[in-house]
């Protein structure tokens, strides 16, 4: 594996995608960071679903705690193309 030792990246936006570019261009030996304009989590907005491995992964690297990137959920609501409420379930994986 090729290394990247000296050199300095940023990515803009702190999505989990944002966060996976940041830790492998650090893995590689970059100076990297990552930005995003939002100041802490948000109950607003549509969320991404994280499996339990993602957040070790990020836990492992000391980059991300679930407590601090997450909003725990208690439902699940899908959503029609208008963006109205299709339906709701509980979930399960409480």
């Amino acid at each position: 594996m090729s290394t990247a030792r000296g050199s300095r990246g940023c990515v803009g936006g702190g999505s989990y995608g944002g966060l996976c570019a940041g830790l492998a261009m650090r893995c590689v030996g970059a100076d990297a960071h990552v930005y995003e304009r939002s100041a802490q989590p948000s109950r607003i907005g549509g969320g991404i679903v994280v499996q339990p491995e993602f957040a070790e992964y990020l836990e492992a690297f000391g980059y991300a705690r679930l407590e601090v990137v997450a909003v725990p959920t208690h439902e699940r609501r899908f959503l029609a193309r208008d963006g109205s409420v299709k339906s709701v379930a509980p979930d399960s994986s409480f």
